[in-house]
């Protein structure tokens, strides 16, 4: 088990290290739609709906 979430921790690091802008938009495109209009399209445009 703490193999596993070692691992995951791990992948998570180099994920935020090969692409740290893709996470701020992400984390922040709820926020700012403005700011990534482009990655929220109909996926967030569906989900805003729904709420």
């Amino acid at each position: 088990f703490v193999s596993q979430q070692k691992s995951s921790s791990r992948s998570d690091s180099r994920e935020d290290e090969v692409s740290p802008p893709m996470n701020p938009v992400v984390k922040g495109r709820r926020r700012r739609g403005a700011i990534s209009a482009e990655v929220y399209t109909e996926e967030d445009a569906a989900s805003y709906v729904r709420k």
